[in-house]
């Protein structure tokens, strides 16, 4: 935590953000979920899809709303393992197609090098270094 020292930001940690959520207004500049899955909404949805659906376009007019950037985690599925090439797609966002519609920017993280042994990365790029 000494790296985030003197970070201009503010964190709240709550299970019940609501309790408190009127009186931060005026200070909320963004707002990040990490991550969405282990978001719940207000009812219980028929499936887990669903509630994912209701979140993500929740998060959507929340930021609308208060017009903020709201940077959502959110896990994928396993479907990218399943492949040859383990980089990632729209469709593996796990539990909704939501996501991917609500969604303005998608970014995913993925290390090219990671699908590769030493001697695979060195055949398919003999003028680049192994990455460590």
């Amino acid at each position: 935590m000494e790296q985030f020292r003197g970070f201009p930001a503010k964190m709240q940690f709550t299970p019940l953000p609501n309790l408190f959520f009127s009186s931060l207004l005026p200070q909320i500049s963004d707002i990040i979920v990490d991550y969405l899955q282990l978001m719940q909404g207000e009812d219980r949805r028929e499936n887990r899809v669903q509630e994912i659906g209701y979140i993500s376009r929740s998060l959507k007019a929340l930021a609308r709303d208060l017009n903020v950037p709201v940077l959502a985690l959110s896990q994928l599925s396993r479907q990218v393992d399943w492949r040859a090439s383990h980089i990632p797609k729209l469709s593996d966002l796990r539990e909704s197609g939501s996501i991917e519609q609500d969604a303005d920017i998608v970014i995913f993280i993925h290390r090219e090098e990671a699908d590769y042994t030493i001697e695979e990365w060195q055949d398919q790029h003999p003028d680049r270094e192994y990455p460590r």
